[in-house]
């Protein structure tokens, strides 16, 4: 059953508000009244839609996800012709980092907050669709290290290039620090850092 425009933007009003109050308060502090009144909607909607506040952050998440396997295609086209399982995870990346800057507010609270729920939350996704990247792909057997350890140490790294990039404001414009995580990815992933030789 496809949902129609109003449940839609009713989630849609919902992901916003939770990305503009999160800069402002913590995630345990944030209720679902903060967010039905910043989203300018009723708490009887909020529960249509939403178990909990987690449950909304774990969407959040996942429109991340759908939107780095839409994009994938399309940069698949560009650079991985010859369908190298490589790029393939390195691509998935790129367009995970790509939809994690679309949402900064997110990254500046991960980087305020950062042994907070909300960071390890989103540590676990990541880690998680990593490693159903690299298992689907079949790069796996050709880890130097073990394949969970790897994932940890590989995308723990990056996300924390990027917190420590916003924590330091090191830079001036968040267009470039994730230039260069995603350029860290790649750097990581095509070399032989993690791969046997």
């Amino acid at each position: 059953m496809s949902k129609d425009l109003r449940f839609i933007r009713s989630e849609q009003k919902l992901k916003e508000a939770f990305l503009n109050i999160i800069v402002k308060q913590d995630f345990d502090e944030i209720t679902v009244l903060n967010l039905c009144k910043e989203a300018n909607i009723n708490r009887i909607t909020f529960y249509q839609h939403y178990k909990d506040k987690y449950e909304l952050l774990n969407d959040i998440f996942k429109d991340m996800q759908d939107e780095a396997v839409k994009n994938l295609p399309i940069r698949e086209k560009e650079n991985n012709l010859e369908k190298d399982p490589y790029k393939t995870v390195s691509n998935y990346l790129y367009y995970f980092v790509e939809a994690l800057s679309k949402r900064i507010n997110l990254v500046i609270s991960i980087s305020k907050h950062y042994a907070g729920y909300i960071y390890f939350a989103f540590a676990n996704f990541f880690e998680i669709r990593f490693k159903e990247m690299i298992q689907s792909s079949g790069i796996s057997r050709a880890l130097k290290y073990d394949m969970n350890q790897t994932i940890s140490f590989v995308s723990g790294g990056v996300m924390n290039f990027i917190v420590s990039g916003v924590k330091q404001g090191k830079y001036n414009n968040f267009e470039k620090l994730f230039y260069d995580a995603k350029n860290l990815f790649l750097d990581i992933l095509q070399g032989n850092v993690i791969y046997k030789k």
